[in-house]
């Protein structure tokens, strides 16, 4: 049996060093048991199949934990935007001087029938 590599897909991802451009990522095995990660055209590795299953949950708990950090994100912001328009709403609602006239225990001389 002669020695193949075969490709089984190249994608592009987004990369902060790359910034505007997309990193060319390959992915290949080959006839000897072993994958080819090559990223762009200046690095690659060379893994068995266990690294690879090892790699590949890695990668799915890293996922997995920026899809939660998105969520909280924005169940934060959400209740951000929420806290903040019932404040406004009460901030509007606001009286103080419907507040200084209801309060209880005000010391005699601050009642309002002392300053009619």
């Amino acid at each position: 049996m002669s020695y193949r590599n075969n490709i089984i897909m190249t994608l592009g991802v987004d990369n902060e060093s790359t910034y505007g451009r997309k990193l060319g990522i390959t992915v290949a095995v080959d006839t000897l048991g072993m994958c080819t990660i090559s990223f762009g055209t200046s690095y690659s590795i060379r893994i068995p199949e266990d690294d690879v299953d090892a790699l590949r949950d890695v990668l799915y708990e890293a996922s997995r934990q920026l899809a939660y950090q998105r969520k909280e994100n924005t169940l934060y912001a959400e209740s951000k935007v929420e806290a903040e328009e019932e404040m406004a709403t009460e901030a509007d609602d606001y009286d103080p001087e419907d507040d200084w006239a209801h309060a209880e225990g005000r010391p005699a001389h601050m009642r309002d029938e002392d300053w009619d």
